[in-house]
């Protein structure tokens, strides 16, 4: 909406009859609030009221009506990034200068921290050491998608409010980070869709370009496209693959 307001408004669309209706409204007012599909079921975590950040959580069940309140957050996050791990849990990853991310246990409904990343692997240097709750490392607007036991984490705004290059994947694991080759151009507010089992799109962004570049994990290679998107720079949007 126009004027930024946060929104309890549910919107679904039916592929089969080509057309969308009203669902189930949110518990709480969100925007900037990240999202996720796991175990069947859609979550909305966090993002800011109106009047102030959200670390609370929900989920809708398609198979009954409304949503229904989580364990809330470690944290309030803004922005963050969110995907769903391959069994029953998810992560959210940055939105917060007080924890990296966290990952939350469906069957447990409960959150537990993650490591961050040191700060001289977020800044692009040598290092890869882990820093339990490093404080400062408050991403906003970057991008993650889930290949094989990797989570990749891409660009997002850097300290001086630009867009970044930086990539580093999470080795679901043993949570160690490492430092992955750095996008061809400057992202934030992208989304990264995997692309076959060991790559990755880069889709859109905050960059002026309206770019989609392709990652490909075994060989720690970007490769940038020159096909663009029609409507030119596209931010903030979501993106999926449907597979004919």
């Amino acid at each position: 909406n126009e004027d930024y307001r946060a929104l309890c408004e549910v919107e679904i669309y039916d592929v089969f009859r080509g057309a969308w209706r009203t669902g189930c409204p949110l518990l709480q007012p969100r925007r900037s609030l990240s999202g996720c599909v796991a175990g069947g079921c859609l979550f909305a975590l966090g993002g800011y009221s109106g009047l102030e950040p959200l670390d609370s959580a929900e989920f809708h069940d398609p198979r009954c009506p409304g949503w229904f309140a989580l364990a809330s957050m470690q944290v309030a996050r803004i922005g963050a990034a969110a995907v769903a791990g391959a069994g029953s849990e998810l992560y959210v990853l940055g939105g917060s200068a007080e924890l990296f991310g966290e990952c939350y246990d469906i069957r447990a409904n409960a959150w537990r921290p993650l490591p961050a990343p040191s700060p001289e692997l977020v800044a692009g240097g040598g290092g890869g050491r882990l820093v339990d709750n490093q404080p400062g490392l408050g991403l906003t607007g970057a991008a993650t998608a889930r290949i094989r036991d990797q989570l990749v984490l891409c660009g997002g705004y850097a300290t001086n409010q630009l867009p970044t290059t930086r990539t580093l994947l999470l080795d679901l694991k043993d949570l160690s980070w490492r430092r992955a080759a750095p996008a061809p151009r400057p992202l934030a507010d992208a989304t990264l869709v995997p692309n076959g089992p060991s790559s990755l799109l880069s889709i859109g962004g905050h960059n002026g370009e309206g770019a989609c570049d392709m990652y490909d994990l075994v060989q720690d290679k970007w490769t940038a496209n020159t096909t663009t998107l029609n409507k030119g720079e596209r931010w903030g949007h979501a993106t999926c693959v449907l597979n004919f």
